[in-house]
Order: structure tokens, then sequence, then C-alpha cells
């Protein structure tokens, strides 16, 4: 059964992995946080701190974040869940046994 009220350090942890995510896909188009600002319609300041984590950004602001990478809210939130990486890394190591 899935928990509706993340902990703080769940939603702490989803935000940093969500920051961590944005600056790997922003990268790949080798676009600066001021382009990626720009191509969203959202303030630079803001690109910074959803990198950083440090704020907890809106579903509007999320999906033109999407729509300026090109891909779909789901592909741009996929790994963000506290947890995903280390159990993708024990799902490895299970595998290779």
């Amino acid at each position: 059964m899935t928990k509706l009220n993340p902990t703080h350090q769940e939603s702490t942890q989803f935000l940093k992995n969500l920051g961590k995510r944005l600056r790997y896909l922003r990268s790949r188009q080798a676009w600066s946080q001021q382009q990626l600002a720009y191509e969203s319609g959202l303030a630079t300041a803001s690109m910074g701190a959803i990198e950083r984590g440090e704020v907890n950004t809106t579903l509007d602001s999320l999906l033109k974040l999407s729509q300026a990478l090109g891909l779909t809210l789901s592909q741009l939130l996929t790994g963000t869940e506290p947890g995903f990486y280390k159990q993708r890394s024990q799902q490895r190591q299970i595998s290779r046994k």
C-alpha cells in the first residue's frame, strides 16, 4: 500500500533527486541554467534553487520544464523517488549473482 504522507526526509530527498535529474537533462542539451529558464519561461534564480533542491516547485513549473526539455512529465520525474537509486543498485547486485 502506498503511503500518502511522505516524511520530511523523503520530501527533501525527492527535491534533491529532482534537482539532480534536471541538471543532468539540462547538461545533455548543453544548456545553461539561464537557457533552460528562458526555454521554460521560468526565472533564472528559480532554476538554481530547483536544481539545488531548495524549493518545492509547482506542477505548472514541472510541466513547463518537461516541455522545454522535450519530455513528458513522467519522463522528467523518472528516478526522482526517494530510494530509487538505492533500489536499482540492489537489484543490479542481485542480478549479477
